[in-house]
């Protein structure tokens, strides 16, 4: 009987002792969620009143004059490096890309364009040489885009004297850009 007695205290305490385990369990959860959820509240707080710190009454955007002004600065920066890559004449140094020079048949075409320039009224020349024979022909420039597109020229090849290789190159000339172009080998035959 006496280990009935035993074995029924036994059976007790540990039934005491893990309820008191669940509990204590629970009341530590429970705890540490009203710490997260306090501590979550204390953040939010603190970043609303460091938003309503800055506001835009604070900072406001640049005035028009400022605007004004930061344009008119860009302005001057360029025409600074404008004037500063052809200091002499004021005019922006420009080199024209020659894009095509064929023979189809008996038509001679060519065609170019001067990156870096977007302008109207501009000069294109294209030179033609073969020692000391030469051929000039002029069209004018016309802004496409971010760049001014040298006209293309079409050419009888009657106006060549000979056959053989001729040297083109294209000249750009306009109040604010000058410049010519690498040569390039065209075959008349």
């Amino acid at each position: 009987m006496l280990f009935a007695l035993e074995k029924g205290f036994e059976m007790r305490s540990r039934k005491t002792l893990i309820i008191l385990a669940a509990s204590l369990l629970l009341l530590t959860g429970s705890a540490s969620a009203w710490y997260a959820t306090k501590s979550d509240d204390k953040k939010q707080e603190q970043a609303e009143s460091t938003q309503d710190a800055h506001t835009d009454e604070q900072f406001p955007g640049p005035t028009d004059q400022e605007k004004e002004d930061a344009n008119q600065h860009k302005d001057d920066v360029v025409k600074q490096q404008e004037v500063e890559s052809n200091p002499q004449s004021g005019q922006k140094a420009v080199t024209p890309v020659i894009t095509n020079a064929l023979q189809n048949d008996q038509e001679i075409f060519a065609g170019s364009y001067v990156p870096g320039v977007f302008e109207e009224g501009g000069t294109c020349t294209y030179t033609f040489t073969k020692g000391s024979l030469s051929l000039v022909k002029t069209n004018k420039g016309t802004p496409n885009v971010s760049t001014t597109n040298c006209e293309n020229v079409r050419i009888p090849r009657s106006e060549f004297s000979e056959p053989g290789s001729w040297a083109l190159v294209v000249s750009y000339s306009s109040p604010k850009a000058k410049g010519s172009s690498e040569s390039k080998t065209l075959t008349v035959q």
